[in-house]
């Protein structure tokens, strides 16, 4: 009998790194193409469209986008921790997907009306239908996504999304420059998920066939419920705050919250979604020791820690200065939004990779348990706060109040989970967070001899200061966690051996 013996620990450290460099490179790559057209073009539409229009998008893909994202993401996550990737398996996912969207895109005809008639806003009667037909080429996506993951093809995905963004923007550019200006973030939506799905397919080599394993299907579904309903309910509190302040303050201010939080979101898809899409990826294997899975969750919590750490630290000290360069003087609300959003990313190493993490160890009554009790935390803190101001930066503190409860609630369960030290953890954050605060300390004190400059000025003397404060601490003061961390980052070149 032939076995193929484990990974050895510096086989799995060198696996998990090179699986992270390809990981945060094609992102990175991702990012400076797609995240930075988007960006732009977004806030290209900030001039040209009323805020309105973008709380009334909002407001219409608080369904939408469970499915657009996370019953996607989850039934991704269901086919990688099944490892059955046959034809029969993947013409199985199609088709049960399949009858699944067709049931939601009959609702959204259906329940538009309703959603208008709540929100005072009679133009999602049309908006939410509209947005409803965007979810047709999901199935055709989920079986090539899940080859892609499985083959660690970072690439691939990275490729899918720059192709995708860029057809999108084009479509709401020539969209918004038309007699129907109001439809372009429908129009973008429409055609990046379109193209999104034919790359994936031609990537992947796939089309849907004509097998069917019931079996699998009812298993599948039932794994992809599952999770769904888990990562659903977690990943749900921004949509709960746009419905709460749309309905207490109406859709301009749901429309400031969603141009922050779409700063926000371009840093974690940068920066955060790649170190969480491989806790699925890895621990779905399940081949680690658990001297390997506490060393997994201590390198993916360092290199979280390193890289966002003095990103949000930037958002939140420089959000009124990034305003005032990139967007309408109309928007000077966005500010302290975008600095709330800022301060919540913070939690970022400790909080953000709870879903994954729980997700990939199959712990996922657990999370939906914390899910539902997140709900009830930012929903409370939200109402609580609107009992005594109408302001909505202060509202969207509730997420700061609902990532401490966070904090409190998860991180014994990983802790023991992945058979990790509490000292253990607080190591590998701690530099980052202290070259975080005194990076934060430094632009702070500098700022008001600043405040004449044009404001693109301040943020570029700003950037250069904090980074070179925040970096210069760790390689100066924490050599052997940097030197830990670059490893994660660049492979070394083994030198050839003497003859």
């Amino acid at each position: 009998m032939n076995t193929t013996p484990p990974p050895s620990p510096d086989q799995h450290e060198e696996r998990l790194a090179g699986a992270f460099r390809s990981s945060m490179f094609w992102n990175i790559a991702n990012m400076g193409v797609s995240q930075v057209v988007t960006t732009a073009v977004f806030i290209y539409l900030t001039y040209k469209l009323d805020a309105a229009v973008f709380g009334i998008f909002a407001l219409g893909v608080v369904i939408i986008d469970y499915f657009y994202f996370q019953a996607r993401s989850a039934s991704i996550d269901a086919v990688l921790q099944r490892r059955q990737f046959d034809d029969e398996a993947l013409d199985s996912v199609f088709w049960s997907s399949s009858f699944v969207i067709i049931i939601v895109v009959i609702f959204c005809f259906f329940s538009g009306s309703a959603l208008a008639a709540s929100t005072d806003e009679p133009t999602l009667k049309y908006v939410l239908p509209a947005l409803g037909l965007t979810l047709l080429p999901v199935p055709f996506s989920l079986s090539p996504n899940a080859v892609l993951m499985r083959d660690h093809d970072f690439k691939g995905v990275a490729l899918r999304s720059i192709v995708a963004a860029l057809a999108g923007c084009t479509a709401a550019i020539i969209t918004v420059l038309s007699a129907f200006p109001e439809w372009a973030l429908v129009a973008q939506r429409s055609v990046n998920a379109i193209t999104s799905t034919v790359f994936l397919m031609l990537r992947a080599r796939w089309w849907p066939g004509l097998k069917l394993s019931k079996s699998y299907a009812k298993g599948y579904l039932l794994d992809t419920g599952r999770i769904f309903a888990a990562q659903g309910i977690a990943n749900s509190y921004m949509r709960i705050l746009d419905v709460i302040v749309g309905i207490a303050v109406g859709a301009a201010a749901v429309g400031y919250m969603r141009i922050a939080a779409r700063f926000v979101d371009a840093i974690y898809g940068a920066f955060a979604a790649p170190i969480g899409t491989l806790w699925v990826v890895l621990l779905s294997e399940g081949t680690q020791t658990k001297e390997q899975l506490s060393k997994m969750y201590l390198r993916l919590t360092q290199m979280s820690s390193l890289i966002c750490l003095p990103v949000f630290t930037g958002i939140a000290l420089t959000s009124a200065d990034l305003v005032e360069f990139a967007l309408d003087d109309d928007y000077a609300q966005v500010s302290p939004i975008l600095l709330v959003l800022g301060i919540a990313g913070l939690f970022a190493p400790i909080v953000y990779f709870r879903n994954a993490a729980l997700t990939a160890i199959k712990r996922l009554n657990l999370l939906l348990i914390y899910s539902i009790f997140d709900l009830f935390v930012v929903a409370g803190s939200a109402l609580a706060i609107m009992y005594f101001s109408a302001n909505v930066s202060l509202i969207v503190c509730s997420l700061i109040v609902a990532n401490a409860v966070r904090i409190v609630q998860t991180t014994p369960v990983l802790l023991k989970e992945m058979s990790t030290k509490l000292s253990s953890l607080i190591s590998c954050m701690l530099p980052a967070y202290i070259a975080a605060a005194i990076m934060g300390v430094v632009v702070f004190v500098l700022s008001p001899y600043l405040s004449d400059l044009p404001a693109g000025i301040r943020l570029m003397i700003k950037g250069v200061i904090g980074a070179a404060t925040y970096f210069g601490y760790l390689l100066v003061l924490h050599k052997d966690w940097s030197k830990t961390a670059i490893s994660m980052l660049w492979k070394r070149k083994t030198p050839a051996p003497a003859e």
